[in-house]
């Protein structure tokens, strides 16, 4: 199956669609992570392995940050409504 097509198979109506700027931001970052996957060096020798690992542990690095920041901003939205 299409993996975009399997990404937002888990939105239903009134549960992430219709689709507002939080789902536009998760489909974005997966059609990134796929993009970002396709670009990984094959595994043919020692050095292409340590390039993977090193691209694989920034990307790693780049998701956690994201995810922090959503994090922070629910709490500042539950924040609010107090």
């Amino acid at each position: 199956e299409d993996p975009e097509l399997l990404t937002i198979a888990s939105l239903k109506y009134k549960v992430g669609l219709p689709a507002g700027l939080t789902e536009v931001q998760m489909i974005e970052r997966a059609r990134q992570k796929r993009e970002f996957e396709a670009s990984l060096p094959p595994i043919t020798d020692e050095v292409s392995l340590e390039l993977r690992r090193k691209m694989m542990g920034e990307q790693e690095l780049r998701e956690w940050n994201v995810r922090e920041q959503e994090i922070y901003q629910q709490q500042d939205e539950k924040l609010a409504q107090f």
